[in-house]
């Protein structure tokens, strides 16, 4: 893969920043207007009517714990070039690249002398498939055509999409991205019905495409229900992924939404979430149920995604409270004891209501989940918000393989997180700083392997956004 120069990336940032217009890296830039289709008469008129964009992106992150464990820091610095065509005849092409730099951090390739591990988020800020390559991590994300007739959409190729369970997760330096057929039917004023099917992705955290059998597990694949070391990385039995999903908003004050994810020969899962808001208050409920299909992806039982047979039973509830500056969130989460809740982390990240950034119910069974948040949006700083979150997970056992995919014990955390958009001349800037604490409920000195970057650690996050 040939090398981005610092030259040639300066020179594209200007160029795009000079022609380009807002485009977020988690989502694809809106269609241009359908009277565009009858205004393109050169291969000239195709690029120079389409949509240019460019996100920039430098992300900081740093790790000190309360054991003995080695600290560790990380520096990243990279963006996203993004293309829509016109529309012409009802087609869209659109396409994106990244580019992602390791400027500086701690030896992420060394094993922590106490815990034999190796580190966990300041790695992700990176390739996880290849973490010595400092500066060759980039590729293509985005390549796809989409059709429009009327107020519905069909996209075919590589791009994101963002639906409770798959999305793109942009937390590190690159979003995830999938490859296959998406169809989103709006034909309706209330009722949205999306369909996709999808045989390859590129999470983030990596920088090249793989079958969803080479993704599934790059993220860590914890322990089977029997406390045997899972290895069904690259060797699930399936084709791809198949979504569903149905949005109805029969009032301006309640909205449902149904989904269907099943994972070829594996697992399905189906998610429902009802909301009701009148402007003040919101109320909402989750439900998740799971099945195992088939062998769970494979006949061996330690290169098996689920067990045969297994269920996981999962039940959320949400109320807010709002005002004009402020935001009171409460948030209660149950996973039954029949199974284990799990779905790929390398497809993007569970929006389940007790979740907190770094602290998700993913894994877990016979668990209880409680969380709170205070938002402040101060009327003297434009563009301001100050967040605070506090989450607690219990009633399970970190060495209890059949509640436990991923060995974590009972824990609370606290989350502080400030960001500011600017504003005038700088319109397009953003800056984010997130700092997280999260406490055993017991003391585990005892077992290193337990609390590496799982708890008795401070964590800082510090990311500078350039959209334009």
């Amino acid at each position: 893969m040939k090398k981005w120069t610092w030259a040639g990336v300066l020179l594209m940032a200007m160029v795009w920043t000079g022609t380009g217009r807002l485009a977020a890296q988690h989502a694809a830039p809106a269609l241009p207007h359908p009277d565009s289709t009858t205004q393109i008469t050169s291969l000239q008129d195709f690029f120079r009517k389409g949509q240019f964009g460019v996100h920039l992106r430098f992300n900081f992150m740093e790790t000190t714990h309360a054991m003995d464990f080695d600290p560790h820091w990380a520096f990243g610095a990279g963006g996203r070039l993004h293309f829509q065509s016109p529309e012409f005849y009802g087609f869209t092409l659109g396409m994106g690249g990244s580019f992602v730099f390791n400027l500086a951090s701690s030896d992420l390739t060394e094993r922590d002398p106490v815990s034999g591990k190796l580190p966990r988020w300041e790695r992700q800020l990176f390739d996880l498939t290849d973490p010595e390559n400092r500066y060759d991590i980039d590729g293509l994300e985005a390549l796809y055509l989409r059709y429009r007739w009327k107020k519905s959409f069909l996209t075919v190729g590589r791009m994101s999409i963002t639906t409770p369970l798959v999305n793109p997760h942009n937390g590190r330096m690159r979003p995830n991205a999938l490859e296959g057929i998406w169809l989103d039917i709006r034909q309706w004023k209330k009722v949205a019905v999306q369909a996709g099917w999808y045989t390859r992705t590129s999470p983030r955290s990596t920088a090249g495409w793989y079958s969803m059998s080479e993704a599934i597990g790059i993220f860590g694949q914890g322990v089977t229900v029997e406390g045997e070391k899972a290895q069904y990385h690259d060797h699930l039995d399936m084709a791809g992924v198949g979504i569903l999903g149905i949005q109805w908003k029969p009032s301006n004050r309640w909205q449902f939404q149904v989904w269907d994810y099943m994972l070829e020969n594996v697992q399905n899962t189906a998610f429902f979430q009802g909301e009701y808001t009148d402007g003040k208050w919101v109320a909402g409920m989750q439900v998740v149920r799971q099945d195992a299909i088939n062998q769970g992806g494979h006949e061996d039982v330690d290169k098996r995604y689920v067990a045969p047979g297994q269920q996981a039973n999962l039940i959320a509830f949400r109320l807010a409270r709002r005002w004009k500056q402020w935001e009171l969130v409460g948030n209660y989460g149950y996973v039954a004891e029949n199974g284990r809740y799990q779905f790929p982390r390398e497809l993007g990240y569970d929006k389940l209501y007790p979740n907190i950034p770094r602290l998700r119910m993913e894994g877990l069974g016979g668990a209880h989940a409680i969380s709170g948040g205070v938002r402040f949006r101060p009327t003297v700083v434009r563009g301001m918000e100050l967040r605070a979150d506090l989450a607690s997970q219990f009633g399970f056992e970190a060495l209890e393989a059949e509640h436990n995919k991923y060995q974590y014990a009972p824990i609370t955390q606290l989350n502080l997180d400030a960001r500011y958009r600017f504003h005038g001349i700088w319109e397009g800037v953003s800056v984010r700083a997130l700092w997280i604490l999260p406490m055993y409920h017991r003391d585990l000195s005892d077992r290193p392997d337990l609390v590496y970057y799982k708890a008795a650690h401070q964590h800082l996050n510090v990311i500078l956004d350039i959209h334009y």
